[in-house]
């Protein structure tokens, strides 16, 4: 299925999207457009990661001016379908949904760059210079 003919198909009155980064906020706010009542479930204490917290907190506020639900700081425990709806654990309760988004982030596996001797910074991507050397300078 595409997003859009599911929702043309089966309907649904409410979605659940899993994960608060740019794709999250997109999918949530297309879905909301959609006519969909939309809960955003994010484990970190505030959407789109990259902002500061001050900037993210007014992004806060615009989501839920608009009427989407914001779960802030809650990891998803489990997920059941009884056939008609879902139900998604989380830390702080649970949500029900028609349907689920997953929009979670996803690391990139640099394992073989940390062993190789590459710097690697916080989030393990591999540090490159402004013509994409590595710290190897055999290695682009």
């Amino acid at each position: 299925y595409k997003i859009k003919d599911y929702i043309e198909q089966k309907k649904p009155r409410s979605a659940a999207v899993m994960g608060g980064g740019y794709i999250g906020v997109e999918m949530a706010e297309n879905l909301h457009n959609a006519g969909l009542s939309v809960t955003i479930v994010e484990m970190a204490n505030q959407v789109i990661a990259p902002l500061d917290y001050d900037m993210a907190s007014d992004v806060h506020r615009h989501i839920e001016s608009k009427g989407v639900r914001l779960m802030l700081g809650n990891a998803v425990r489990s997920i059941r379908d009884d056939g008609s709806r879902l139900y998604i654990a989380i830390n702080s309760g649970e949500i029900e949904a028609d349907m689920l988004i997953m929009a979670v982030g996803v690391l990139p596996d640099t394992a073989i760059a940390k062993n190789a001797g590459l710097t690697v910074n916080q989030r393990g991507s591999i540090v490159v210079d402004s013509h994409m050397q590595t710290s190897d300078p055999s290695i682009y």
